[in-house]
């Protein structure tokens, strides 16, 4: 019945609302009330629901002990601290979204703290975790301020954040052996300040809020982040110290005169406000002076940012850019019309664009010693990221990676902003808007005639007062990216002439197997640079030695490599298609090409080719395209041992897993192999070495080699130790081949072992592409090579000639067949 429907439903209402008010009574009671509404216990619940995911980052990355202690006991009393001041002086009934964003990135801090006490913390997790509390800054007193919730408390706690942030930061500087102790000014600055008002009573008075103070908060938080950044070049860390250093001091010192003027005039001054940048606040219009400052020096930085390493430099602060004007007097002329939007736009990307480009410039020229390509280098992103991994961990990639979207993202808001303070700041005025409209067209044609002498399109005869250097990179890559597209064209149309197309007998002077060796890294620095050479010398000597009393002969020579620092495949690919492959790009051509790779000739000659590359975990579909039959990976070759970090297995395993697989006894057809190998790949911790070939078994021999030694992390804090580490790892590379040449000294294969390229330039100090090649075998097949300008024995002469990689296919073909592509004409 309605009624009683109606009744039966009022009546379980009344009921549960009964119960409901008699628990939350029954609640009362037990919590009275404010200790559970209170923002100090509501904080305290965020603390509590944070300590599971806060311990397992501990344990995780702070391996437990002493670190762990530290962190959650200095969190703890963090929590503590702000829970009481919250309960004691927040004017706020609830706790709201700003001050949990404030804790969490004091969290953030008492984390770095810890890893302090932690042994082999890598650069980058402590570069990641700053950039995060760093950039969370301001979020806070934003949320605060949507929301209604501005207090002084929050506002103190944040700002004994930052204070902590400089201030462990400077720790992990000096401790991690980046800095001296000057970087202690940078860091401890407020807490000297702090220490001496108990000294100097006066000092104790309030500051008022300043835009210098906060700027420069942000200058000394950014340049601490910078140097702590594993990218950083030890050659710009002094710039940037003392340059950040100046800016607190002057800052300190500003607010300490202030102080003690106030104390002791005894006077605010009639009508007059006293403000902490002087004797009297500044006016709006002061404000306003400031902003558009700190807006111009925003654009002159990123503007300035070199592209490479040789500009980060504390000269390079005293460029001026010739786009700054245009962009300023541009933003003047438009002010808040409907253009100014699509400027800013336009402007914001650009900046971001070329700051990227830099940044890209930047990381290739430290590593590959050449410019970021746009066009070419794009898949290089994928592989370094690849690398970062293997170097550092998964976690630790994704949070650089994140810190580095962060700090990007962070930029462009900066951008935005500083155009938007300029395009405010004009007077709405058509005579000024004209006039400064028609003093841009001027800034824009100086400009512009210093991009044209850069550009060699004409000659001044003047110097303008400074330089379009980021205009000139802007059109240098456009430039680059149309000479990438006609490149590729005249690399289709030699990968389609090919003198050896269609030749037969190629090859057939071979009676042997064929093993063609790259050594990770092994470049010309090797032989010249004595840092490397007093070691790898004598190796080269002694394995000669070895060698001819086994009968077998050997030749050497100077290679040129299309690459330096990484990218491998660009150099296997030269070698194999005999055209020059310097660019991914090329290389993606060489695989679309039709053109036969040294490996699909001596595949129609009847070899059984073969690919070894221990490197390789991912698919690897590309290796259909270059004559390869038979393509062994790193799971392919049966290794159960332990990784050498980034590097999948030592050397040694597999030449073994080489001779296992593809050279067992009674097979009917000679073998045309490629080997890539590992062990002197970076990061070069730990080097494994040699054991019996007899014991290698699985390659569980080699486990307690993998987890000798320090940490890739520890090893990379410090360039001399990366160098010693490159010497024993290439050291053992050619101890490990020379040795398997010996162990087949009764039937020799005909081994052709080169560096694949030079290691990253501040390893290998040396800017040449250059890279050695060595010939061992019977006598009758390494005199054929003497032809392509060898010398005998394992070491060339310091004058031996340089040859091109890519000439190297058709060199070997010519030399081992009788019959030459010109006879095979001419019949």
């Amino acid at each position: 019945m309605p009624g009683v429907e109606i009744s039966t439903k009022r009546s379980s209402y009344v009921a549960r609302e009964l119960r409901t008010s008699m628990i939350e009574g029954r609640t009362r009671e037990i919590f009275h009330a404010r200790a559970v509404t209170s923002p100090g216990a509501s904080l305290m619940l965020v603390g509590l629901g944070l300590a599971l995911p806060l311990y397992l980052a501990s344990a995780m990355f702070l391996q437990g002990g002493l670190a762990t202690f530290v962190f959650l006991a200095v969190l703890a009393g963090v929590m503590a601290v702000f829970a009481r001041a919250l309960t004691a002086h927040y004017p706020h009934p609830r706790l709201g979204l700003c001050n949990v964003v404030t804790f969490f990135r004091a969290a953030l801090v008492c984390f770095l703290f810890g890893m302090l006490f932690a042994p082999g913390v890598s650069g980058w997790l402590v570069f990641a975790i700053a950039t995060v509390a760093f950039s969370l800054d301001g979020i806070d007193g934003w949320l605060a301020r949507r929301a209604g919730l501005v207090s002084v408390v929050g506002a103190r706690f944040d700002m004994e954040t930052d204070a902590a942030l400089a201030a462990v930061l400077s720790l992990w500087l000096l401790v991690s052996d980046t800095t001296g102790a000057e970087i202690l000014v940078l860091g401890f600055t407020r807490y000297a300040f702090v220490l001496v008002s108990y000294v100097l009573p006066a000092l104790k008075g309030s500051l008022l809020p300043s835009w210098r103070r906060k700027a420069i908060c942000v200058v000394q938080i950014a340049a601490l982040i910078l140097l702590v950044c594993p990218l950083t070049p030890n050659a710009a860390i002094p710039a940037i110290t003392l340059g950040a250093t100046a800016l607190l001091l002057w800052s300190f010192a500003v607010d300490t005169m202030w102080l003690l003027r106030q104390a002791s005039s005894h006077e605010q001054g009639a009508g007059r406000r006293p403000s902490s940048s002087g004797i009297v606040r500044l006016s709006p219009g002061g404000r306003q002076v400031m902003r558009v400052v700190l807006a111009a020096v925003i654009l002159h930085l990123v503007l300035i940012l070199p592209h490479h390493p040789g500009g980060l430099a504390g000269s390079t602060l005293a460029r001026f850019p010739l786009e700054l004007p245009v962009l300023l007097l541009l933003l003047l002329a438009l002010g808040r019309s409907w253009a100014t939007l699509p400027l800013r736009v336009a402007v914001t990307a650009a900046l971001l664009g070329l700051t990227v480009f830099k940044l890209a410039d930047l990381a290739m020229f430290s590593a590959l010693a050449r410019a970021f390509n746009p066009l070419a280098d794009l898949a290089l992103a994928e592989a370094g990221y690849r690398l970062l991994i293997g170097a550092i961990g998964p976690v630790l990639a994704v949070l650089a990676l994140l810190g580095a979207i962060i700090a990007l993202g962070c930029l462009g808001l900066a951008v935005w902003w500083a155009t938007g303070i300029w395009a405010n700041a004009a007077p709405a005025s058509p005579r000024w808007q004209a006039a400064v409209g028609g003093a841009a067209c001027l800034a824009g044609g100086l400009a512009v005639a210093d991009v044209g002498d850069r550009i060699e399109r004409w000659d001044l005869p003047y110097n303008t007062p400074g330089a379009a250097r980021s205009t000139v990179m802007a059109i240098d890559k456009l430039q680059t990216a149309r000479a990438t597209l006609r490149d590729l064209q005249a690399f289709e149309a030699a990968a389609a002439s090919d003198p050896f197309a269609g030749t037969p007998g190629l090859l057939d002077l071979i009676d042997r197997d064929v093993i063609v060796v790259f050594l990770e890294s092994y470049g010309r620095t090797s032989l010249d640079n004595p840092l490397y050479a007093d070691l790898h010398r004598p190796t080269l000597a002694e394995g000669q030695v070895r060698l001819e009393a086994l009968g077998l002969s050997t030749a050497s020579g100077i290679l040129s490599s299309p690459t330096r620092g990484g990218q491998s495949w660009l150099a296997h690919a030269s070698f194999a298609n005999g055209v020059w492959v310097n660019s991914d790009t090329r290389y993606r051509a060489a695989l679309a090409s039709e053109r036969q790779t040294l490996f699909h000739l001596a595949a129609n000659a009847g070899f059984e080719t073969a690919a070894v590359m221990p490197q390789i975990t991912l698919d690897w579909p590309e290796s259909s395209r270059m004559g390869f039959r038979t393509v062994l990976a790193a799971d392919d070759l049966g290794y159960e041992g332990l990784n050498f970090n980034w590097v999948t297995m030592p050397d040694q395993f597999t030449y073994a897993a080489l001779d296992r697989i593809l050279r067992q006894q009674g097979r009917s057809k000679k073998a045309f192999i490629q080997v890539a190998t590992g062990s002197s790949h970076a990061p070069w911790v730990p080097v494994p070495t040699l054991v019996p070939w007899d014991r290698i078994e699985d390659g569980a021999i080699f486990n307690d080699m993998a987890t000798a030694g320090d940490t890739p992390q520890a090893v990379w804090r410090d360039r001399d130790r990366v160098r010693a580490q490159y010497r024993l790892a290439v050291d053992y590379a050619l101890q490990a081949i020379l040795s398997y040449a010996e162990k087949h000294g009764d039937e020799p294969p005909l081994l052709v072992v080169m560096g694949d390229h030079q290691a990253a330039g501040f390893v290998a100090q040396d800017d040449r592409p250059d890279v050695p090649i060595h010939v061992i075998g019977p006598a009758h097949l390494v005199d054929r090579t003497m032809a392509w300008g060898l010398s005998p024995g394992l070491i060339p002469p310091k004058d031996a000639p340089v040859i091109a990689m890519d000439r190297m296919r058709d060199l070997f073909l010519s030399a081992f067949s009788s019959v030459s592509p010109r006879r095979q004409a001419a019949k």
